[in-house]
């Protein structure tokens, strides 16, 4: 109301009048004066006093805080990012470079995975810069990451570049084709030497320390035991992988390459190293000897089973009394053959060899199954003397 302005003014007059020196300007009265604002000007420093605009500044630009939070920002220009089209395409990058990153934790293949990455990093960058107010640290991100990958998938490419001559490409398709990829087999057989022999050469000595792994390209090899024992090694194996797979053992047997013999040898300690330095590599030889050392495990069983059912049957040729074993399994055959028809059944063949086997050590039933089915190739469930024979006279 008009008496509170003028009881607000008196106030301010007796209080400005007390302290003449530091309140009182010298170009503006105090008190009511016609055609003058009711309240005097405050000191800028007083509180609550609103800022005075001198006359004739120009007017003032309004703050981030004045502007509108709606307004875009951009990180390019507002005409390409405000395209229509632009706008409606942009949804769909999005989709695709999420599904692309999303398709990476479905690759096993280091490459493949580092192109994904880096396509799925570089499309979400555009869905960011697109954006009318794009959020600047995802956006930052993704440049980041679209870097890395590209900087790793090059490196990986340059990798796996494959230079192999042409004995080298034959090589690893011949016999390394199904266990590892060419680059991999590149890093392994520069590592090591391909040797021919020209004569039979010893190349590993019994009791001495396994130095080389070697793997036979063509010709052959012949390991011989302190038992006077030989085992003839084909192309395509391994000498000396115990000791790359575990720790390095003393050779069991000596090693002869043969005359014609072709060779890969590799340094056991250097293989080593560089396995250690290529992962991929040193799992792909090592499922390449494991297979090898499973196979050959099974070879000797074979042969350890072959001469078991041959000692059985020396066994039972022996329990007739009769030296030589065709005439020893005619009669033993005459003796159960209980319907004279010239066959034995399992039955019948069971009971003749319990009633041979005179030894300490019994021999069991599960022995002489397997024995009477190897001698009963098709099958029957009969065995006659001619297929005892054809069985014993088999390499």
């Amino acid at each position: 109301s008009g008496q509170g302005e003028a009881v607000l003014t008196h106030t301010m007059y007796v209080h400005f009048r007390r302290s003449p020196r530091i309140f009182r300007p010298a170009s503006r009265p105090y008190g009511l004066v016609a055609g003058q604002n009711l309240i005097p000007a405050l000191p800028p420093f007083c509180v609550g006093a609103p800022a005075q605009k001198p006359v004739g500044a120009p007017a003032q630009k309004p703050t981030t805080k004045d502007a509108d939070p709606a307004a875009p920002t951009p990180v390019l220009p507002l005409h390409i990012v405000s395209n229509p089209v632009v706008q409606k395409v942009l949804p769909m990058v999005g989709n695709i470079s999420y599904l692309t990153l999303a398709a990476g934790f479905l690759c096993s293949d280091m490459l493949q995975l580092r192109c994904l990455l880096a396509f799925g990093y570089s499309s979400l960058s555009l869905y960011h810069a697109f954006q009318l107010r794009p959020l600047r640290i995802p956006l930052a991100g993704s440049l980041f990451f679209v870097g890395v990958n590209s900087l790793f998938g090059v490196k990986v490419y340059l990798d796996r570049r494959v230079q192999l001559n042409e004995e080298e490409r034959d090589i690893h398709q011949q016999f390394f084709k199904e266990d590892m990829m060419d680059y991999e087999f590149e890093k392994l057989i520069r590592q090591g030497e391909i040797e021919t022999v020209e004569k039979t050469t010893r190349l590993i000595h019994a009791g001495d320390n396994h130095q080389s792994l070697f793997f036979i390209v063509e010709g052959s090899m012949d390991a011989s035991f302190r038992d006077q024992t030989h085992i003839k090694l084909e192309k395509g194996e391994f000498v000396g992988e115990e000791s790359f797979i575990g720790k390095p053992q003393r050779c069991k047997s000596s090693v002869d390459a043969l005359q014609g013999c072709r060779f890969v040898r590799w340094d056991l300690q250097k293989l080593k190293g560089l396995m250690a330095k290529h992962a991929q590599a040193e799992r792909a030889l090592e499922v390449k000897v494991g297979r090898q050392l499973a196979s050959k495990l099974k070879m000797a069983n074979d042969r350890l089973s072959r001469s078991e059912h041959q000692l059985l049957v020396m066994r039972m040729a022996f329990g007739t009394g009769t030296s030589e074993v065709g005439k020893a399994l005619h009669l033993a055959f005459e003796q159960h053959d209980a319907d004279g028809d010239g066959t034995i059944t399992w039955k019948e063949f069971h009971e003749m060899m319990r009633k041979l086997d005179n030894s300490e050590h019994s021999v069991t039933t599960a022995q002489l199954r397997n024995l009477f089915d190897a001698v009963d190739e098709d099958a029957s469930g009969e065995i006659t003397v001619d297929e005892f024979l054809a069985w014993l006279s088999k390499e």
